[in-house]
């Protein structure tokens, strides 16, 4: 209790405060900073702004992170009269751009400002240590290829003979795509390359994002091409590491079509080059290695064809050799044949010849015989069937007479029952005939109540409407 009122004395008693001034106290820590950073500093730091300004200044933001989180930021400047000696210098030392995401260690003036705050001014960069760290990088991408099965997979994959369909990936307009369109025409003037370009930026933050947008596409028509060829040329060296970014280097592993890369300088290798298919230093030396490729297939083609028509001269020279021969001793063969066989048809002729004169003979002796014995079978069947006939004759006159007198009595019969049975005498002794629609009827069932029907008389015709009928058997 005593406590709380001892606090309570303590917050509202002003003698018993120290009061600064925000003024006071940034003098404080200006003071505090230039005692303690009397001299420039070794900072390790990664630059995640990156600004060029006016009069040749550039402003940086670094950060320090640790597992992606930032623990520690602040401003950084490199005035003009530095910058003009450390960048170049460090730019050409590590062949790679100061920019943002990258990791340096400068030798640095602490300072504190009472209206912009801490900052850093930069003296040196050391290009030792990003080299380092760089390679560091670049091995543990190559290590992460590796290790995801990415490293071989396009590196297998073999070039087409005659790689005509090119997916090309530059930068329209520049260096390294007229190098290479100018040198496939002198090489190759009489190929028709089917070239289709993707345009992209090939350097600078956005270059990696941009060359994946393309591979894609490509991969999604892939089998409209025979190659993809990602070139680069006219910028500088500087430029080139993009091509080294996880990313860029696992999609391009996975393209479907063999990669043929033109995108270093003499001394440069990019993993891209590494897990390419194909690596060619320049544009240039990749369209003559397209070139050689097809000029080589066509020496090979010219060779084969040239191959082929000696060993095709020296086949029909040797055939038409042996078809000679063989034709003269297939003409001595025929002849020897024919020879035989006209031995063979003349013993034969002289054969059946005199075998003919035989069964001539015999046949003749046959023919007498078998005439003398037809000409008196016959003599005899004649007066056989003379006989044979005569006594028939006299059969039918006598059974013919009968015959005839039976059939005139029949037919006289049949004449008296046929005029009895005449329509005209059966009306005559009282019958009549009834007619319904056309037809005589015989049948009471024919007819129902209120037909009429026709009475047909001996002397005349009634028509009658019948109102009653009655069945015969039914009484």
């Amino acid at each position: 209790m005593e406590r709380g009122y001892a606090m309570t004395d303590y917050f509202n008693n002003e003698n018993a405060r120290e009061v600064y001034t925000l003024a006071e106290l940034s003098g404080v820590l200006k003071e505090t900073i230039q005692r303690q950073f009397k001299r420039p500093v070794w900072i390790k730091a990664e630059i995640s702004e990156w600004k060029p300004g006016q009069r040749g200044h550039y402003y940086l933001q670094l950060v320090d992170k640790r597992y992606g989180i930032i623990e520690a930021q602040m401003r950084a400047m490199i005035w003009a009269s530095n910058a003009s000696r450390i960048i170049p210098y460090f730019e050409q030392t590590t062949s790679s751009r100061i920019g943002k995401g990258m990791t340096i260690l400068f030798q640095g003036s602490v300072s504190f400002h009472p209206v912009y705050g801490l900052a850093v001014q930069i003296l040196y960069i050391d290009p030792a240590f990003t080299l380092g760290d760089m390679a560091q990088e670049r091995e543990a991408t190559i290590a992460r290829l590796r290790k995801e099965g990415f490293w071989d997979m396009n590196r297998e994959l073999a070039v087409p003979l005659v790689p005509q369909r090119l997916a090309v990936i530059a930068a329209p307009g520049s260096k390294g795509l007229n190098d290479f369109n100018k040198t496939l025409k002198t090489f190759c003037p009489e190929v028709h390359f089917n070239i289709t370009l993707f345009s992209s930026i090939m350097q600078g933050e956005n270059a990696a994002a941009d060359i994946i947008r393309n591979i894609r596409i490509i991969e999604d028509q892939h089998e409209d091409y025979d190659a993809l060829v990602v070139i680069r040329g006219g910028g500088a060296e500087l430029d080139l590491k993009c091509f080294d970014e996880y990313e860029l280097c696992a999609i391009m592993a996975q393209v479907s079509l063999p990669v043929i890369t033109g995108i270093g300088h003499t001394d440069d290798e990019t993993i891209c080059d590494m897990i390419a298919s194909v690596h060619r230093k320049t544009p240039t030396d990749t369209a003559a290695y397209i070139c050689d490729l097809i000029n080589n297939f066509t020496t090979r083609i010219n060779s084969a064809e040239d191959y082929i028509l000696s060993k095709a001269g020296a086949l029909i020279t040797g055939t038409k050799e042996n078809l000679f021969q063989l034709n003269k001793r297939i003409e001595r063969a025929v002849k020897n044949e024919l020879r035989y066989q006209d031995s063979l048809v003349t013993q034969l002729s002289d054969t059946v010849r005199t075998s003919a004169y035989g069964m001539i003979k015999e046949s003749r002796k046959e023919i007498h015989y078998t005439s003398a014995v037809i000409h008196q079978l016959s003599n005899s069947l004649i007066r056989r069937q003379k006989d044979f006939l005569e006594h028939a004759n006299a059969g039918i006159k006598s059974s013919a007479s009968g015959i005839l007198n039976t059939a005139k009595t029949k037919i006289n019969t049949t004449e008296k029952m046929v005029r009895i049975l005449h329509p005209e005498n059966v009306l005559k002794r009282g019958y009549s005939i009834s007619i319904l629609n056309g037809k005589a009827v015989t049948d009471s069932n024919e007819i129902t109540p209120g037909d009429e029907i026709q009475t047909i008389l001996y002397n005349g015709e009634l028509t009658s409407v019948i109102t009653k009928k009655q069945d015969k058997r039914n009484g």
